[in-house]
């Protein structure tokens, strides 16, 4: 059995409107999306990964550009050999209407639809599995009662979903560390918070969230980038790869001795520096 090489990303959410921006910027950064998107491919072209996992979100409303969808066409075509699997999140459901269904995908694209599916790969001993939001809302646990059927195969799911406490609720597929932990699932890929998570382990399960790939906006400060490595039978090797074109961040400034407007911008220009 081989160790499976594997790209994990999630929430990129294309065609973001920006509308705190001026158009000119709104439409710069639009395309700053498509730009690390571009860099995700070349990666994953240049690290020879068998499995390309997109954890919810590819898209961030219904209103996307025919042009995204057609770049997003020609990219994943660039990359064949290349396994890519989407599991629909909540700005981005699956159903008869949206651009899951209406395109037509490259034949490497899987997209998960409503319900847990499978796709084994038998000469690696292994299979994927997804689930996809089928609307906004995910009020109960798509994890809820799963168990892989072949625990001698490495298994690996990609999901969007809200990772929860015991008794605690979520109205974007509540995840309860128990449910992961009976999953007996190899790597649990997931999406949603927009933050890396770190590699976590519940019983023999491996599960992270890799965070968005691009900040956009002062509420996604930091470091942005995918997950890349290989995951086997009960271990997985995993690294955050930064891979974003711009950050956020936020930067204190001191203006409590500033007595004017024209002190205060002084303080912003130039006291940042010292800190």
């Amino acid at each position: 059995m081989k160790a499976i090489k594997i790209l994990h990303c999630a929430d990129m959410h294309f065609d973001t409107p920006f509308t705190e921006l001026s158009h000119i910027q709104a439409e710069k950064r639009k395309e700053e999306l498509k730009e690390t998107f571009s860099k995700m491919i070349a990666l994953a072209k240049e690290e020879n990964v068998l499995l390309f996992l997109i954890s919810g979100d590819l898209f961030d409303n219904d209103r996307v550009r025919k042009s995204t969808l057609e770049y997003l066409v020609r990219k994943f075509q660039e990359i064949p050999h290349i396994h890519v699997f989407i599991s629909p999140g909540n700005h981005d459901p699956y159903h008869t209407k949206s651009f899951y269904h209406i395109v037509r995908w490259p034949d490497n694209v899987h997209i998960f639809k409503e319900g847990i599916d499978k796709i084994c790969f038998p000469e690696q001993g292994l299979c994927v599995y997804g689930a996809a939001f089928s609307q906004a809302h995910q009020k109960s646990s798509l994890l809820k009662n799963f168990r892989v059927e072949d625990p001698n195969k490495i298994n690996i799911m990609v999901l969007h979903g809200d990772v929860v406490s015991a008794g605690q609720e979520s109205e974007y597929n509540p995840i309860a560390i128990e449910e992961i932990r009976k999953s007996g699932l190899d790597y649990l890929a997931l999406g949603h918070r927009h933050r890396y998570s770190g590699i976590e382990k519940e019983g023999d399960t491996f599960w992270s969230y890799s965070g968005n790939p691009e900040g956009r906006g002062f509420d996604e400060t930091g470091s942005k980038g995918v997950l890349i490595g290989e995951v086997g039978k009960d271990w997985c090797d995993l690294e955050f790869r930064e891979i974003c074109k711009r950050k956020y961040f936020e930067v204190g400034i001191d203006i409590s001795n500033a007595r004017t407007y024209e002190e205060v911008i002084h303080e912003g220009a130039f006291g940042s520096s010292n800190r």
